[in-house]
């Protein structure tokens, strides 16, 4: 009942900004709501990919990672996107281009500044907390990646990421001996 309600009244909300039309797509999906809403929210989303690849958070700014990454992954859960797709390969292109040479993603913060700021060792300094979300939607995002040229250019990637974390990266994909993939599984 609950799952129900909160989906009806989901549906029955106009979403304004990026992050209203993905979290309300996946609300929609995970209360089982109409096919035909979840389509139209996914045409519409996909209608707002700008001409370089990405979407913006809003639209009167411009196109960013965090929006972009944010959206491919939330179409390609909630409408099965495919990584194959060209909408889904100009966001790929689009994040690979911003992506900073330490491996994160840089999106200036428009956030009012309500609590004191601190370092959290993360870098763009002021701008680093939405960083940090557009570089964990980012890598989602290029997670999904369906080729082997392109996982290994993402698990470069990703162990750039990772260097501020206690995270391992290990690539998996077919086509290639089992033995090397294995060993670094187990190494953890």
């Amino acid at each position: 009942h609950h799952a129900g309600a909160a989906g009806r009244w989901l549906s029955e909300q106009p979403p304004r900004t990026t992050d209203d039309q993905t979290f309300r797509l996946l609300g929609l999906r995970w209360a089982d709501q109409s096919p035909e809403l979840i389509r139209s929210g996914t045409d519409r989303l996909l209608a707002e990919q700008r001409e370089d690849g990405s979407w913006a958070q809003q639209a009167n700014m411009p196109g960013d990672a965090y929006a972009t990454g944010q959206v491919l992954v939330v179409l390609h859960q909630v409408s099965g996107l495919a990584p194959t797709d060209p909408a889904y390969r100009r966001g790929l292109e689009y994040l690979l281009r911003k992506q900073e040479d330490d491996g994160s993603w840089f999106v200036k913060t428009r956030a009012v500044p309500s609590n004191p700021y601190f370092e959290s060792g993360f870098p763009h300094a002021k701008s680093q907390f939405i960083s940090y979300a557009a570089s964990c939607w980012a890598t989602q995002a290029l997670i999904l990646e369906p080729t082997r040229e392109l996982a290994a250019q993402v698990e470069t990637a990703i162990r750039d990421f990772a260097r501020y974390t206690s995270f391992r990266v290990a690539s998996v994909y077919g086509g290639v001996g089992y033995g090397r993939q294995n060993d670094e599984l187990r190494a953890g």
